[in-house]
Order: structure tokens, then sequence, then C-alpha cells
């Protein structure tokens, strides 16, 4: 059988571009003419968590770097970040972003993608790999967290934080108020807007505002963290049965599980800084010149929209540059100059679309921010014992703390120092910062 061959052809790859944008066409158009509300939500969903992501993971992520479920979990975040600044661009220069606008945006999306995929050479096709046990057990434990997350999402009206902060400022903003991203109302925070753009952009995509139709987005976020956790974790220590024991974990804990059927903004933040540990953590590992570019463009890419997000990315900061430190030392500056110098410009535009605008031109912002800093941190430093015994408690048991402890101080035997110096720099900034520094942590320990 010589004739056949496991490389795709240029033809062949072209083909099934084509055939994910008239996928994605027909998934618009039916959204746009359909009268019944249940096919509505469906493809408005699959228009703001999976094509545009699903499109640009074809382009830049090949088929042996992730399996397939992986390959989805990386479209939904992507799918997120892609819609939220595009949105947000959109808002500065439309007076009022309406629904075909969106679609249209998403659709724009498809055809740069399609075209830049004219010069992508095509790689090989891989062979059909039956899943291992250990993929097997983290896709129950998929199973479990979706159980969690998804069923009965619509269990209350918007409560506390949702109806303050993200609905009524969405609503404005369908309404063509666009003010409210940079001067939320019914509020006394000034938050960052993905929590704003996401509502509004489920809004002009289903045409309702029903509460589980609103959370699912947020829902959608906390489920793919679970799976990517268990890649991350089985890239971090080199063993599925490590991915296993974190994606157990990231499923039933309490912060995580309540996050994800709240529409605000921790969810998304989750998803964020695991993808950006993924990506970061292989622009470490590997030397290889297009590799290196590829997934730092990514990690940057996750990690400004997660400060993008909210002020509490910002958390990841040790850990980015930790990663850039150590690549510039093994590989050479000289080598790595050009992506460093493309990875600080991508990071700088991403997060000046909001901060600029935030804190030079919407009037009271620092002063609003400085007032609400002022109530979380006073002049001493703190030992917040209560997050451990009163607090977590609520959302986590001690038992799982306990083995949560046990397993973290494990970590701590690697000989990989690399590993050893990135985990330590991504979590010791959140804990100093949260049980030191803020005088009251309260639910913002979850980072």
């Amino acid at each position: 059988m010589a004739f056949i061959s496991n490389r795709q052809t240029p033809a062949s790859a072209l083909r099934g571009s084509m055939l994910w944008l008239i996928a994605l066409l027909l998934t618009a158009a039916v959204n746009v003419v359909s009268d019944t509300a249940a096919i509505t939500y469906i493809t408005g969903m699959l228009l703001l968590t999976f094509f545009p992501g699903a499109l640009l993971v074809r382009l830049i992520i090949s088929r042996e770097d992730f399996d397939v479920l992986s390959r989805i979990m990386l479209a939904v975040g992507l799918s997120l970040v892609l819609n939220c600044l595009g949105y947000f661009v959109l808002c500065y220069v439309i007076d009022q972003v309406t629904r075909p606008v969106v679609i249209g945006m998403i659709i724009g999306y498809a055809f740069l993608f399609l075209l830049l995929y004219q010069w992508k050479r095509p790689g090989p096709r891989p062979r059909f790999k039956r899943p291992s046990l250990w993929t097997a057990l983290a896709f129950a434990v998929l199973i479990l967290g979706a159980a969690l997350r998804l069923t009965h999402l619509g269990y209350s009206d918007y409560i506390g934080d949702e109806a303050g902060n993200c609905m009524t400022n969405s609503l404005e903003l369908v309404r063509g108020h666009q003010y409210v991203l940079l001067e939320p109302i019914a509020t006394g925070n000034r938050r960052p807007p993905t929590q704003v753009l996401i509502p509004a952009l489920s809004y002009l995509l289903t045409r309702t505002f029903d509460e589980g139709v609103m959370r699912f987005p947020f829902a959608l976020a906390g489920l793919a963290a679970i799976w990517l956790m268990y890649i991350l974790g089985r890239e971090f220590f080199k063993s599925p049965l490590g991915g296993l024991v974190a994606c157990f974990l990231s499923a039933i804990n309490g912060y995580f599980l309540i996050f994800s059927r709240l529409v605000q903004y921790q969810s998304i933040v989750i998803l964020l800084m695991i993808l950006s540990a993924l990506f970061f953590w292989r622009f470490m590992k590997y030397d290889e010149q297009a590799l290196m570019s590829k997934y730092l463009f990514l990690g940057t890419l996750f990690f400004s929209f997660s400060v993008f997000t909210h002020y509490e990315g910002l958390l990841f900061l040790p850990a980015a540059v930790f990663a850039l430190v150590y690549k510039g030392r093994r590989a050479g500056w000289k080598n790595c100059r050009i992506p460093l110098a493309g990875s600080c410009l991508l990071f700088l535009v991403i997060t000046a679309l909001f901060y600029i605008p935030f804190f030079f031109i919407a009037p009271g912002s620092m002063d609003a921010l400085s007032t609400h800093w002022h109530t979380r941190h006073d002049a001493s430093l703190h030992f917040n014992a209560d997050l451990f015994s009163i607090s977590m408690p609520f959302y986590i048991s001690k038992a799982y703390m306990i083995a949560l402890i046990v397993l973290s101080l494990f970590s701590f035997f690697t000989k990989n120092r690399a590993l050893l110096g990135f985990i330590g720099c991504w979590f010791l900034m959140p804990f100093i910062y949260y049980v030191v520094i803020c005088s009251t942590s309260h639910t913002h320990v979850y980072t």
C-alpha cells in the first residue's frame, strides 16, 4: 500500500478548512433565521465559545501536540479571547454593536484564518491512538465535573455581583451605552470588562437574558479548566497519574465549582491561568525556534487576556517572568530576542486596550481603584488564618485541604529545578498577597 501517505496534501488540508468555514456559515445562518429558542441558544453558544477558536487551533496547533478533546478545550479558551477582544474593539468604533455586526466579526475571523492557512505547511496525518486507561479515567472525571457544573444552571435569579457588576452593565452595553465598560453602574467597584462582555455577547447571539444561558459560557470555561489541568499536571510531572490527581482535585474544588456556576470573571481567570501555565511551560521545554515562538505567543495571549479580564491576572506575572528569564539564559538572549520582543508587544497591546482609557480617560477610575485598594489593605501585614479555619470550609473540606497540602509538598521533591521554580513563582505570589498582605481576602484566595 505504498501509494497511501500519512501526510495531508495542501489540497486536502485546504478542503478541510473550507468545510470548517461552511459549517460556521451554516451555523450563523441558522442562528439568524431560526425561531426556535433551543436552536438559537445552541448555535449562539457555538459561535461564542467554539468556532473562532477551533479555526485558530486548526491554523497554529498541530494535531500531534494535543488530542481531539484537548483541542476542543483550547478552542473554548481561544474563542472567548477572540470574541471578547473583537467586541471590545468594536465598541470603540461603533455607537451600538448589534447582532449582525458580531456575527460578521466571527465570520471575519474565519476568513482571516482561512487566508493565513494558505501559507501553512500541512503536517502529517496522525494515526489513530487508542485512549489510555489514564485518559479514560480523566474523561470520567470530566463527566463528573460536567454533572456538577452544567446541570440546572438556571437555579436562581441573578444574585449578588451577578446582578450588580455583570448583568446590569451587560444590559446597558447591548443598548449601546459603551461607557459602562469603563464606568460601570450599580456597583462601587470598577473592574475590567470581560464579565460584562461575555453576557452581552451571549445575549446578542441568543436573544435572551435567561439565567441558564448566561451562565453557560462560564460553566464551560470551568469545565475546560478541568481537562486542561489534566494535561498540565501530566506535562509538569511527566506522569498521567499526576495529571489525573490534578484533574480530580480541580473537578471537586468548591471554589472552582461555585465560580463555574456564576456570571462572573473568576472561572475565566482560572482557565486563562491554566492555559498560560501550559504554554509558558512548553515554551521553557522546547528549543526549536518555531515551537518556541508559537508557545510563547499562546502563553502571552492567554496571560495578557487574564490581565485584561481582571487585575488578579497579574499574579501570574512572576511565573511568566521566570519562564522568560529561564529561556533567555538557556537558549541565549540573542536567539530569543525576536520572540521576546513580540511577546512584550502583544502583552502591551492587549492590556493597553482597556487600561489606557480606564486610567487616563474614564473620570474617577483612579479614585475608585484607590478607595477599593484601601478597603482591602492597611499598613500592617497579616496572617489570614481564618481563610483556612473559617472561609475555606464553606467551599472545600478540611480533608481536601490536607490532601492538597500533602500533594503540594510532594511536588517539592522533584529533581526538575525549572519546574520547581516555575510552580513556586506561580503560587508563591498569590499566597503571599492574599494571606500576608491583603487584609480581607475572602474568596479571592482561589487564585
